[in-house]
């Protein structure tokens, strides 16, 4: 039976682009490996109006957190400029 892993990622296009890249890395070292790509929608994502420095900490990683710990994900992939507020 394969081990199964869902990585959790926001759905914008650099954000893909990176978690699909770590994917690929994962899959090489560990060809047994089943691994999918989930889009978690983040609230930074989703506000195209507010300024980014009006927005507050963790926009675009909390759902992404939230997804971890109800174990929805198994691990996450974010962008560095979008995590280093934490």
């Amino acid at each position: 039976m394969k081990k199964r892993i869902v990585v959790g990622s926001r759905g914008s296009k650099l954000a893909l682009l990176q978690a699909e890249s770590v994917v690929a890395k994962i899959r090489k070292a560990n060809p047994d490996l089943e691994i999918s790509i989930t889009k978690i929608a983040t609230a930074g994502g989703r506000d195209r109006r507010t300024q980014l420095d009006r927005m507050g900490t963790g926009v675009f990683v909390n759902e992404l957190e939230k997804a971890l710990l109800a174990h929805w994900i198994d691990m996450a992939v974010e962008l560095i400029a979008g995590a280093k507020d934490r």
